[in-house]
């Protein structure tokens, strides 16, 4: 899934919602009827071939977890543009010049921070391939100056 973490982040504030007194559930055709029209979308999805599966399954997931957004308090952000990266993700995990082993080469841009994420560099500011970061420490993600073993010096 793309949307993993986030969606069952906003189930969790559905389910409290309900326990709560603020959500009421459907009445037993309505969850029979939504549910037939969730799993229609889930089948619908299986005549995608290739790698536009993935591209229908970003929008299918972005889609449900906008409307539990709107059912809730849960803080917003914008889902589209999250779908949008992870459309270029896919792209890049299959698009030409793209590869698995290349794709989380690229850097992307945070639609609540605005920031754009780092890339892997060393400590001479050259270029590290995911592929050859092999080591897990703070350094080898480019933190050389921020921490010193497992001790932040800033």
């Amino acid at each position: 899934g793309f949307f993993t973490f986030s969606l069952f982040d906003a189930q969790a504030w559905l389910a409290r919602d309900f326990i709560m007194g603020r959500y009421e559930v459907p009445n037993a055709t309505g969850m029979v009827e939504y549910d037939d029209m969730m799993c229609k979308k889930c089948d619908d999805l299986e005549k995608y071939g290739g790698h536009e599966y993935d591209h229908y399954c970003i929008d299918f997931q972005g889609n449900y977890l906008k409307e539990l957004i709107e059912l809730t308090d849960y803080p917003t952000f914008s889902v589209d543009g999250v779908k949008e990266l992870f459309n270029e993700w896919e792209h890049h995990k299959h698009g030409e010049g793209g590869g698995i082993m290349t794709f989380r080469d690229n850097s992307y841009t945070s639609v609540i921070t605005g920031n754009r994420s780092p890339r892997l560099t060393d400590k001479e500011g050259n270029i590290v391939l995911w592929k050859d970061a092999m080591a897990e420490t703070v350094e080898s993600f480019g933190l050389w100056d921020t921490y010193k073993g497992n001790v932040r010096v800033k």
